[in-house]
C-alpha cells in the first residue's frame, strides 16, 4: 500500500513526494514561504533628518532617497523566510535562506512610502514547484530627536575653549577668530555628527566656545596655536559622577593670543 497525505488523503503517486507526511499542496499551504510585517516604523530626527538603523543614527546627504534605503534595511532585518531543517520548518533571516530568492523594492506611492517584497523558491528540496509569496509593507515615520540634536537642545557641552589675548583683543580680530574657528568646527562636525558647537559667547576681551567634547576643543586650540602662536592652558573641574560611578570633569582650555599677532592681518586663514 502506497503512502498518502495525512491531511487530505491524496496518495503520494498523485500528490507528489510527501514532505513531513503531507502532499506538495498541503505542505505549501501549511508553510507560508514568507513572514513579513504589515508595516515598519522608521525613526527620523525631526531636526537634522538623521535616521536610526539598528540602534545607530545614520546621517544621509539626501534625506529623500535615504528614507527608502533605510526602509529597505529595516525590512530585511524584519523578514523571515521558511526553510526546512532536520524534521521541521523554521523561519530564518533573508541572508540564511539557501533555496529562496527575495527581491525587495521600496518606493513612493500616493498613499505614502511602501516596500514591496517578492519571494520565490523552495522550502524543501523535494518540492516539485517553487512557492511564490508577495508582501506590501507600509512605511511609517516616527519623528524624534537624534542623540546629537537632543544634546544640543538640552544645552549640553563637554568642554569650553576660551580665547583671550595677552592684551585685549580688537573687535575685528575677535570676529576673524570666530569665523575661522566656526569654519573649522563646521568641517569637523560634518565628518563626525557626534560633534557640535553648543553655543558661542562674546565675553570681555575674547570668546567662549561651548563644544561637545574635549577632543574638539583641543583641536580648535591647536588651530590657534599653529596660526597665531596661542599659548594653551588646560584645566579640569569635577562636575559629578556618571552612571557607572566614574568621576565626570568639565574641561576648560584657555588659548591666549600673543600681543600684536592680529595686527595688520587681512585674514586669519592666511597665516601658516
Amino acid at each position: 500500500m502506497g503512502r498518502f497525505c495525512y491531511k487530505c488523503g491524496t496518495p503520494e503517486t498523485e500528490g507528489g513526494p510527501l514532505i513531513g507526511g503531507m502532499c506538495q499542496r498541503c505542505f505549501a499551504s501549511e508553510n507560508p514561504l514568507l513572514r513579513a510585517p504589515e508595516e515598519i516604523t522608521v525613526e527620523v530626527c525631526g531636526r537634522c533628518g538623521a535616521y536610526r538603523v539598528e540602534r545607530r543614527w545614520w546621517y544621509p546627504e539626501n534625506p529623500t532617497t535615504a528614507l527608502l534605503e533605510v526602509a529597505k534595511r529595516i525590512t530585511i532585518s524584519k523578514l523571515r523566510v521558511a526553510q526546512y531543517a532536520l524534521t521541521r520548518v523554521r523561519y530564518v533571516k533573508v541572508e540564511e535562506a539557501e533555496l529562496v530568492d527575495v527581491k525587495i523594492e521600496p518606493k513612493f506611492t500616493p498613499a505614502g512610502p511602501i516596500v514591496e517584497v517578492l519571494a520565490r523558491g523552495k522550502i524543501h528540496e523535494s518540492q516539485i514547484r517553487s512557492q511564490i509569496a508577495r508582501a506590501e509593507i507600509k512605511v511609517c515615520e516616527n519623528r524624534v530627536l537624534c542623540d546629537t540634536c537632543s544634546r544640543i537642545s538640552s544645552g549640553y557641552y563637554g568642554a569650553i575653549l576660551q580665547v583671550r589675548g595677552e592684551e585685549r583683543l580688537p573687535s575685528d580680530g575677535i570676529s576673524k577668530i570666530k569665523d575661522r574657528l566656526m569654519s573649522y568646527f563646521f568641517e569637523k562636525c560634518k565628518r563626525d555628527h557626534r560633534e557640535f558647537v553648543s553655543k558661542v559667547e562674546f565675553v570681555r576681551g575674547g570668546l567662549d566656545f561651548y563644544l561637545s567634547s574635549v577632543k574638539l576643543a583641543r583641536q580648535g586650540a591647536a588651530v590657534l596655536k599653529s596660526e597665531l602662536g596661542a599659548k594653551i592652558k588646560e584645566t579640569a573641574k569635577l562636575v559629578g559622577w556618571d552612571r557607572r560611578g566614574r568621576r565626570r570633569f568639565r574641561v576648560s582650555i584657555l588659548a591666549r593670543i600673543p600681543k600684536n599677532r592680529l595686527c595688520g592681518r587681512k585674514s586669519l586663514t592666511q597665516q601658516k
